[in-house]
């Protein structure tokens, strides 16, 4: 009699050899059969014991796997995640960047622009200074007397003489403009003795008044000079500059001076003394007005 132990896999190959445990005898030992009892529940539980640790290797295996795989997706991820980010600042950083040459490039075209304007306007502004000097010289000397007039007329009030002097060429013109004003301002109820004086020392277009409150210095040049800074403070205006009028008073177009009146009449002024004298450069003519 032949015990065959239970190993599926090789039971059909030991039938084959003619092996396996047993005895050759119709009576098993009882001893013999205890031992083949548990070398079969050995078996089987090694058996048992192997599918278990196939099972847990399995199953460690996936999850293995499944970390791994998780782990490179969560790799993937970050470094997707980071190549974006360094893109987006890298993105962020070159429009920053080239923002901000945009705008100091466009600061120095507005500057480059402002000094060409700015340089623009001053040679406009000179060619129309020389221009009106040009016009204004070859003007009637009836109308450079006519604004000096009116610029007397400010300071006028409470002066009993006015002295005007004149180059010699311009003295006729001189005598007639200012007697007219002076009869407007007797019309007016303000008596003023007037003297024109012709003195050579004079440039054409020039006219200094001298009165009891004060002198009034209404000379072509001065007017200029006045159209000057007119266009001056017409540029500083547009350079938003602080404190520029918008328009000069009419003052501006001469240089007024006053100064306490001498109780009783005026002295004639050093020309007209010397003219008196024979000794200076000056034509006086004395005008009643």
């Amino acid at each position: 009699m032949i015990i065959w132990l239970r190993q599926p896999g090789t039971e059909q190959a030991a039938r084959a050899c003619n092996t396996g445990v047993g005895v050759h005898a119709d009576v098993v030992p009882r001893e013999a059969l205890a031992s083949l009892v548990q070398l079969d529940a050995g078996y089987l539980a090694l058996q048992r014991q192997h599918a278990e640790v196939l099972a847990q290797a399995a199953r460690d295996a996936d999850r293995m796997l499944a970390a791994a795989r998780a782990d490179a997706d969560a790799l993937r991820t970050e470094a997707r995640d980071e190549y974006d980010t360094a893109q987006q600042r890298g993105y962020d950083a070159g429009s920053r960047d080239a923002l901000s040459q945009w705008y100091a490039r466009t600061a120095q075209l507005l500057d480059q622009r402002y000094e060409l304007q700015m340089s623009l306007k001053q040679r406009i502004a000179g060619l129309v200074v020389s221009a009106v000097e040009k016009i204004v010289a070859n003007e009637q000397p009836a109308a450079l007397f006519t604004r000096a007039g009116d610029v007397v007329e400010r300071i006028i009030e409470g002066s009993r003489t006015l002295q005007v002097r004149v180059h010699p060429d311009e003295h006729d013109a001189a005598v007639e403009t200012f007697s007219h004003a002076v009869a407007q301002w007797r019309a007016r109820g303000q008596p003023v003795q007037l003297t024109v004086h012709a003195d050579r020392t004079l440039d054409r277009g020039a006219c200094v008044c001298d009165t009891d409150i004060g002198s009034v210095d209404a000379s072509l040049k001065v007017q200029i000079d006045a159209v000057r800074m007119a266009a001056d403070a017409a540029l500083r205006r547009d350079a938003n500059a602080p404190d520029v009028p918008d328009t000069l008073a009419p003052e501006a177009f001469a240089e007024v001076r006053t100064h306490a009146a001498a109780p009783g009449l005026p002295e004639p002024p050093e020309q007209e003394a010397e003219a008196a004298s024979g000794t200076g450069p000056t034509e006086d003519v004395g005008v009643q007005a």
